[in-house]
C-alpha cells in the first residue's frame, strides 16, 4: 500500500473517532465537577465539606480533580458548551492516535483495534 492511500486511511479513521466522541456529555459528575470549579473561583479556596449533595451534605470531602474542574468550568463559562465537547472529542482522539503511533502492527489491523 502506497504511503498517501496509508495517509488518507489514517485521516478517515480519525475523523471517524472524533465524530464518534464528539457527543453530548452524559456523565452524572460533569455538572458536579462544573459547578464545583465555579465554587473553587468564586470563593478562592477548596471546599472542605460537600456543599451542593442532599444526600452528604456538610460530610468531609477533598476536591481530588481540583485543576480539571477549574479548567472546565473556565472554558464551558467563557467559551461555552460546544467547545467543552470539542475539546473532548480531540482529547479522546489524540490519546487513540498515541496509541495507533506506539502499535507496530499491520495498518488495518492496528485501525480495527482502534
Amino acid at each position: 500500500m502506497n504511503l498517501s492511500l496509508k495517509r488518507i486511511f489514517e485521516i478517515y479513521v480519525f475523523a471517524f473517532v472524533f465524530l464518534l466522541a464528539s457527543k453530548p456529555l452524559n456523565d452524572p459528575d460533569f455538572w458536579f465537577h462544573l459547578k464545583s470549579g465555579e465554587y473553587i473561583l468564586r470563593n478562592h479556596t477548596f471546599p472542605t465539606t460537600d456543599p451542593f449533595s442532599f444526600t452528604f451534605y456538610g460530610q468531609h470531602w477533598i476536591v481530588h480533580g481540583w485543576l480539571s474542574t477549574v479548567l472546565f468550568y473556565l472554558v464551558e463559562s467563557k467559551l461555552g458548551y460546544n467547545t467543552l465537547i470539542f475539546l473532548f472529542a480531540l482529547l479522546v482522539m489524540l490519546t487513540f492516535w498515541f496509541v495507533f503511533r506506539r502499535c507496530h502492527a499491520h495498518l488495518f489491523v492496528t485501525s480495527f483495534a482502534i
